[in-house]
């Protein structure tokens, strides 16, 4: 497996195991960080963030007014969610493993659990500064070339190892391990293979085509190949 001090200076591999626990904004939990976006300096610049929510007790997410989210359920029995928007209505959500919700950032947001030891795969961007896509890759799909399109490309994965292919350097990302390459157009990107479950990985394109306006709340229990861009 090659390490990240091996690889070009745009592309990082994020493992699993290293990634730092922080308190949520608002103390009532904690997150996994698995990568955000940096400025020229390498310091934190607010415009993505990807992370692990780890939910152990019934509570209210933070308040993120301004920016987009997203959230694939991965592991846990199923939680509801109750989302509070502006407008005064209200929506309740079932989360199930693979279950998909987007919504905004600053909608007041309160889960409800069966069991502890739920994590939530918690995908953020700023809405005046840049765009997400996401993209589900099936393991029966591959191999598979994802679009490269956009300012960065995040390939996240589900499967237990997944190997995979940028220009003439290769990887082997474990399960949530996190391939984040900076500037992907023009660059060759293969996903090969994958060991364990249908869907292999998410992949994120940050910053790619035109943005959509944001819909009203949706879950998505069967998630689509590709999913609407935010």
């Amino acid at each position: 497996m090659l390490s990240v001090k091996n690889s070009p200076a745009n592309i990082r591999h994020h493992r699993f195991n290293n990634y730092p626990m922080k308190p949520w904004k608002n103390g009532q939990g904690s997150t996994l960080e698995a990568a955000s976006s940096c400025d020229q300096q390498g310091n934190a610049d607010g415009r993505w963030r990807v992370s692990i929510a780890l939910l152990n007790e019934n509570s209210a997410y933070s308040d993120f007014c301004g920016y987009t989210r997203s959230q694939l359920m991965l592991e846990g029995e199923p939680v509801t969610l109750t989302v509070q928007q502006s407008s005064g209505t209200e929506q309740r959500i079932v989360m199930q493993p693979l279950s998909l919700l987007r919504f905004d950032g600053g909608a007041e947001v309160c889960c409800d659990l069966r069991a502890p030891g739920v994590k939530m795969f918690n995908l953020m961007s700023r809405d005046n500064k840049t765009s997400h896509v996401l993209e589900a890759l099936y393991s029966a799909d591959l191999p598979a070339r994802p679009d490269s399109s956009g300012e960065a490309l995040l390939i996240f994965t589900l499967s237990t190892n997944v190997e995979l292919q940028v220009g003439q350097q290769g990887y082997s990302l474990g399960q949530f391990d996190l391939l984040e390459v900076q500037q992907p157009e023009g660059q060759v990107i293969c996903v090969q293979s994958a060991v364990g479950g249908d869907v292999s990985a998410i992949i994120v394109r940050i910053g790619g085509s035109s943005s959509l306006p944001l819909k009203p709340d949706e879950v998505s229990n069967n998630l689509a190949a590709k999913l609407e861009q935010l």
